[in-house]
């Protein structure tokens, strides 16, 4: 999330342009959504570092160096995934 000189809250995503639908529809909350190409998520995770480097005030999540990312993973997506498939 990012602040505006107007010091309102803008919310930003940088996304890999394989990132599901779901993700994309974002725009229609007002988000502004940036796709790069490939399938690869370096190229996504560099326009993102740039990006926040050029706004003041800006915060970036980088869910790939957070430990915390981890915890909530097993904690979380971990039991749906295991929930959905039991009965498959």
């Amino acid at each position: 999330m990012c602040s505006d000189s107007s010091d309102r809250a803008k919310e930003r995503f940088q996304l890999s342009d394989t990132a599901g639908m779901t993700r994309r529809d974002l725009r229609h909350l007002g988000i502004d959504v940036r796709l790069t190409p490939g399938i690869l998520m370096a190229d996504a995770v560099a326009l993102a570092k740039e990006i926040y480097q050029q706004i003041p005030g800006a915060f970036l999540v980088d869910q790939f160096s957070n430990p915390a990312n981890i915890t909530v993973h097993r904690r979380t997506t971990a039991e749906e995934i295991w929930s959905d498939t039991v009965a498959i």
